[in-house]
């Protein structure tokens, strides 16, 4: 027995599932002999803390049966049966079963954990029974070579695997992936398969999902891709000489592809399968060499920008990256003919867009509206001294604070010979909230934020503010060198702007809560996986201010000769009220009162009369309709002599 690492004591005894569990005496041990097995099995211990290597010496493992854990790595080769490790429940590291003349490896079911990878290489195994209580590797799974195979039922309740799973040649089935959801790494389909439908319940590879039949193999690998049915998210897709299949239908629940690499696959007629994918993900296209494949509209959202992609040697239809960009015509320009108007609100309607490509059906439409907008600049070209803030202000004027939500954009242009430098650039609102807009190199700096600057906070965060007043750029820089390099903020400016949207599936799309008394000027573009294109040409909407809608009487009062009325108005069409105006009645005779503000006073009356009562309001407009009367009301004269309880009290 070859000890790879002592320990100079006993650990103490643990209790372990039921037992004392006793730590063994070296750290790793390598088993080169049956000798040696009986050796550790005679210790008693049942964890080893490092490494297990048994090798192919060794007859049975029966001396090993008090073994529970294995801190590090199980390593066995030239292994008759595993029956002595009946007890062992978990594994550290990796477990790694080579050239094993076991037919199987019953003997490790109650393992129910590794820490590492699993590698099955040249084994006499049948099957895999052994493994039925693993449902995880968190790493590699690898297997090759074991000719006498059968199947794969023994990792029935496998759910991931976190690296990636190599299979070399094999002709069963892979039915006992069953439960496997996620695979971290690359997935490779093993030649001999005829079917993936395993593969049942699988929904993520991290990696490339590779189906590559070797060059001259006989073997034509799967004749569909029916199995992966349920995947939404690839790594990369790899096709190689797969001869059996014709198109990719397989994937039609596929969302993200991170590449797509297909070669030389004869029988491959369309990729129609990788419609659903959302559009800009795939990073790498590779397409050439399949004769059959005329059909690839599927690949014409990704290929835009794509100069390092390449598509050729295919059928015509796919025979050049053009030529897939052409097969695609895109849905028709909307047209925008009327907008409805009613209170806050409008309604933009359209003729619908069309489209003859069934692969990117129009699933809705995007309406956008700018309103008002501001657009202030300044050069000022002033030096900013090292550690003394340097400001800068801007004036806004004009822009209605009862406008939408404001876009807001900010220019900036530093130059600075140092970058070593640190600046920092903050923006205060004229509602007095400061944003923090860069803490950074020294410069040169210009852009514009949010766009091709990132700020440090949000400036939608004062979006919903009134924009008018003063906004004060401060500019710091922080020297960090012994020489003096000063900086010049050449220039900075901003664009404030209204910008309201809405979705809807066709004609009319509606907007809510914009503002009254000004246009906004909007278009719709219909929504596709294509892009979202064309866009309709602008139309401008005018939006009238409105009378005030009929007030409501909340409450009532009255003193000697009045009536006091309070008021509410639940939209005032837009503009401020100038006026309002009650009336008061006895059915014959009426009296008016006004005023600017609520409550109204109604003076002038007859105390001891009922009068019955309304309402209006006014705006540059004009004048709402007359609000529900109010039940009678009686002015009464107010009372100044002694109360009675107090004269009674007088007379006693």
């Amino acid at each position: 027995m070859r000890i790879v690492t002592r320990l100079l004591f006993l650990l103490p005894l643990l209790w372990v599932e039921g037992v004392w569990a006793k730590t063994c005496s070296s750290y790793s041990y390598e088993l080169e002999s049956q000798g040696e097995v009986i050796a550790l099995g005679n210790s008693g211990c049942t964890i080893i803390s490092g490494s297990l290597t048994i090798g192919s010496g060794v007859s049975n493992l029966d001396g090993l049966a008090n073994l529970v854990s294995i801190g590090g790595t199980l390593t066995a080769r030239g292994v008759r049966n595993f029956d002595g490790l009946a007890n062992l429940t978990s594994i550290g590291g990796s477990l790694i079963l080579e050239n094993n003349s076991a037919d199987n490896f019953d003997g490790l079911a109650n393992l129910t954990s590794i820490g590492g990878s699993l590698t099955l290489y040249s084994n006499n195994t049948r099957n895999l029974d052994g493994l039925i209580n693993l449902t995880s590797i968190p790493g590699d799974l690898y297997i090759n070579y074991n000719y006498y195979l059968q199947n794969v039922d023994g990792f029935a309740n496998l759910a991931s695997v976190g690296g990636s799973i190599t299979f070399g040649r094999y002709k069963g089935s892979l039915d006992g992936f069953a439960n496997l959801a996620s695979v971290g790494g690359n997935l490779g389909v093993p030649v001999g398969v005829s079917d993936v439908d395993g593969f049942a319940n699988l929904r993520t590879v991290g990696g490339e999902l590779r189906i590559i039949i070797p060059e001259g193999d006989t073997f034509r690998g799967p004749t569909n891709l029916d199995g992966f049915a349920n995947v939404t998210s690839l790594g990369g897709l790899v096709l190689t000489r797969a001869d059996s299949i014709t198109d990719v239908d397989g994937f039609a629940n596929l969302s993200r592809l991170g590449s797509l690499y297909l070669k030389d696959n004869d029988a491959l007629t369309n990729l129609d399968g990788l419609a659903s994918l959302d559009e800009g993900l795939a990073i790498l296209i590779n397409v050439r060499g399949n004769s059959a494949l005329s059909r690839c509209e599927a690949l014409a959202p990704f290929l835009p920008g794509k100069i390092d992609s390449f598509i050729g040697g295919n059928a015509t239809g796919c025979s050049s990256k053009q030529e897939v960009a052409s097969s695609v015509s895109g849905p028709t320009r909307p047209v925008i003919t009327q907008a409805s108007t009613a209170g806050a609100s409008f309604g933009l309607v359209f003729n619908n867009s069309t489209t003859t490509d069934t692969l990117f059906p129009i699933t809705g439409y995007f309406a956008s509206c700018t309103g008002a907008s501001i657009d202030v600049s300044d050069s000022p070209g002033v030096r900013i001294p090292d550690n003394t803030p340097v400001g800068s202000s801007l004036f806004v004027s004009g822009y209605d604070e009862t406008s939408g939500l404001a876009s807001i954009e900010v220019d900036i242009s530093i130059s600075h010979p140092d970058p070593t430098d640190r600046m920092r650039v903050a923006l205060k609102t004229p509602q007095g909230m400061e944003l923090a807009l860069w803490d950074g190199a020294a410069g040169p700096l210009n852009g514009t934020w949010p766009t091709s600057l990132t700020p440090l906070d949000s400036l939608s965060s004062v979006a919903a503010e009134s924009q008018d007043g003063e906004w004060v750029l401060t500019v710091e820089d922080i020297d960090v060198g012994p020489i003096t390099r000063e900086g010049v903020l050449n220039s900075w400016g901003m664009r404030i702007r209204e910008e309201v949207t809405s979705r809807g599936d066709e004609s009319p799309i509606v907007f809510t809560g914009i503002g009254r008394g000004r246009d906004y000027t909007c278009t719709v573009v219909p929504e596709t996986k294509l892009k979202n294109d064309p866009v309709s040409k602008p139309f401008t909407v005018s939006v009238p201010y409105e009378v005030p809608t009929t007030p409501s009487i909340i409450s009532t009062d009255y003193e000697d000769g009045k009536i006091i009325l309070t008021v509410s108005v639940s939209d005032t069409g837009g503009t401020d009220i100038t006026g309002y105006e009650a009336n008061c009645t006895t059915g014959t005779n009426t009296f008016t009162g006004t005023s600017t503000t609520s409550p109204i006073t109604v003076s002038g009356l007859t105390n001891d009369v009922a009068y019955t009562c309304t309402v209006t309001a006014t705006n540059s407009v004009g004048t709402s309709s007359a609000s529900a009367a109010t039940a009678p009301i009686t002015p009464e004269e107010a009372s100044t002599g002694l109360p009675i309880w107090l004269l009674y009290q007088a007379t006693q």
